[in-house]
């Protein structure tokens, strides 16, 4: 099969496309020719609605080969998945790893820049993560059952916040908590 031209890419708005796309499209776009997989790995991808599945320990490193310049990524429910893994997500905006159950505190050095993170029901998580976290504008927490009131401390400039179920919360780190607009704790 022949290559479409790659002057062709800009003429026919290719940028644009691929901002309406999933990955599951950008992986059968990159699967049609040299040009179109490169404009496919040079684009700053954010889906968060196409769960990566990790079926084993390299999975996230495929996908961040295949799209290196990836600002998001949805790995939930991914139980295998450990902390050194998290090192593929190093640099991106938004993170959904709701349901890793064996992701713990040091996971989160990879994910310092983070400003969109979903990390509902990764119950080995305590306080110590919330260090890592100081960029987060948007965050799930719920159901996080070692986390408490120290690591609001770490987060005061969330816009967003889920804590839910956080059963060691008991309201005295709310303080910390001046610009917050959005509060869900039920």
């Amino acid at each position: 099969m022949a290559c479409i031209p790659q002057d062709w890419c800009v003429y026919i708005g290719l940028p644009a496309l691929l901002d309406c796309m999933t990955l599951l499209d950008a992986n059968l776009v990159r699967a049609t020719c040299a040009t179109l997989r490169d404009a496919v790995r040079h684009h700053a991808w954010c889906d968060t609605k196409t769960r990566v599945r990790a079926a084993d320990r390299n999975a996230l490193h495929r996908w961040r080969a295949a799209f290196p310049q990836a600002r998001g990524v949805n790995i939930s429910g991914n139980v295998a998945l450990c902390d050194d893994d998290f090192s593929e997500c190093a640099g991106l905006e938004e993170v959904d790893m709701h349901g890793c159950a064996q992701v713990s505190d040091a996971a989160f050095v990879h994910v310092r820049g983070v400003r969109c993170l979903n990390m509902a029901g990764c119950i080995h998580v305590s306080d110590a993560a919330f260090v890592h976290l100081h960029c987060v504008e948007k965050l799930n927490a719920s159901w996080c059952k070692n986390v408490g009131d120290d690591a609001l401390a770490h987060i005061g400039h969330v816009r967003e916040l889920n804590i839910a179920a956080c059963m060691r919360m008991t309201g005295t780190g709310f303080v910390y908590l001046r610009k917050v607009q959005r509060l869900c704790m039920s």
